[in-house]
């Protein structure tokens, strides 16, 4: 089984370059995607941050941003060629409550910043009223603002449209923190 499973993943990687290669290209409709799983939506944010090339935009806790970034690096692959901008909203309470783990996010993320090619932009407000995450200005994932614990589902869309909605919401978050 192991054989043929090996068999079959270098199917697919021929394949998949195959049609890398053919001047037709893909064509991506644009669309709204419903992520109701929590494991759904971290591997979706994975993705989306392994295509960033120039921006990033993150409303959501911080340590889960780290956790993302964290798992890129170790994906060495695919190290941003060029510099990524990552602008970051953050609840005051997140970093006030507890100095010591507030620090050590920091300087993770700051470790991270050395690591991969990426300078970071932080701001706090009171309270986010949602959670996004914007690349490039071309896919953004978005949902409440809740405990893991809860149910939540977030959407995810291609959408240039629903995309300038998010980002419009996000620079108001931005002039307001």
């Amino acid at each position: 089984m192991k054989r043929e499973l090996d068999l079959l993943e270098s199917k697919k990687d021929q394949l998949i370059s195959k049609l890398n290669s053919t001047s037709f290209g893909f064509y991506e409709e644009n669309t709204i995607e419903v992520l109701a799983r929590q494991e759904n939506i971290e591997t979706k944010m994975v993705q989306m941050v392994n295509k960033a090339k120039n921006s990033i935009i993150f409303t959501g806790p911080i340590d889960e941003l780290v956790g993302i970034l964290e798992v890129k690096s170790k994906s060495c692959e695919n190290i941003f060629e060029n510099q990524v901008e990552i602008r970051i909203i953050l609840n005051n309470n997140e970093l006030g409550e507890n100095e010591v783990g507030a620090g050590s996010t920091l300087r993770s993320l700051r470790l991270l910043s050395s690591k991969i090619n990426f300078i970071f932009e932080l701001k706090k407000v009171d309270k986010t009223p949602f959670k996004v995450l914007v690349i490039d200005r071309k896919e953004a994932i978005w949902g409440e603002t809740r405990a893991r614990e809860h149910f939540t589902r977030f959407l995810w869309t291609n959408d240039p449209f629903q995309i300038g909605i998010l980002k419009r919401a996000f620079e108001n978050l931005w002039q307001e923190a």
